[in-house]
């Protein structure tokens, strides 16, 4: 008996990059049913069908507008429920509590509002988790980073706290944006709000050579 796929809704409206849109599809894997919804699709109860939710990347706050108050909240509830979500680098941004229109799924928040960090091939580490997690004997991997976010744990939002999967080891400070303060903070975090698991990523894996940790993930915010 073949095994029932997994059913994706990957993100696809204004604020989504439509080739992060088309790389995160793909990262998705053959096990995955993914497909791409608007705004008005998970306002219109497509959630109701889905396992999990990805946000690529592209711009957290423009995503967040096209999906509408309306439908942040129907997302809230889905992963409440226990759903699963997916962030990578804005979708990252748009689960955290202090984006200027924010998800607010996950204990965490940028310590900036200088986001413009620029583009880089950085140096990140697994931490054991992180090892365990994706089924990784080595611990150091470049991945390509385009402004994610630096996430540092906000303990006064009352969720549980995240756990770091990966580190960031060196850091990409342009525009005008602090140096030092992205070396050492989370560079992959996994977390749960209510029944629902959430991870999120401030590098794109699916531009490393990594699409194998966003299928990982699917499996696992899809509790497979």
């Amino acid at each position: 008996m073949q095994k029932e796929k997994i059913r994706v809704a990957v993100f696809a409206d204004e604020g989504a990059n439509a080739e992060c849109v088309e790389e995160t599809v793909f990262a998705c894997g053959e096990g995955a049913a993914a497909s791409r919804v608007m705004g008005s699709d998970v306002r219109s109860g497509i959630l109701a069908d889905q396992q999990l939710f990805i946000s690529p990347g592209g711009g957290a706050s423009t995503q967040s507008k096209a999906l509408g108050e309306d439908g942040n909240e129907i997302l809230r509830q889905f992963v409440r429920a226990g759903g699963g979500y997916i962030g990578i680098c804005a979708g990252a941004y748009w689960a955290a509590q202090n984006n200027p229109h924010p998800l607010g799924i996950v204990a965490a928040r940028m310590p900036s509002p200088k986001w413009d960090r620029g583009r880089a091939e950085l140096k990140i580490e697994l931490t054991p988790a992180g090892q365990e997690f994706f089924g990784e004997t080595e611990r150091d991997f470049i991945m390509h980073y385009a402004n994610g976010p630096v996430l540092f744990p906000d303990t006064a939002c009352g969720l549980p706290p995240f756990e770091v999967l990966a580190y960031f080891r060196a850091e990409s400070a342009e525009n005008g944006t602090s140096v030092g303060l992205q070396i050492d903070t989370p560079a992959i975090i996994r977390a749960q709000y209510g029944a629902g698991r959430v991870v999120l990523f401030s590098p794109h894996p699916e531009e490393s050579g990594l699409e194998r940790w966003v299928k990982r993930a699917v499996e696992y915010v899809a509790r497979q």
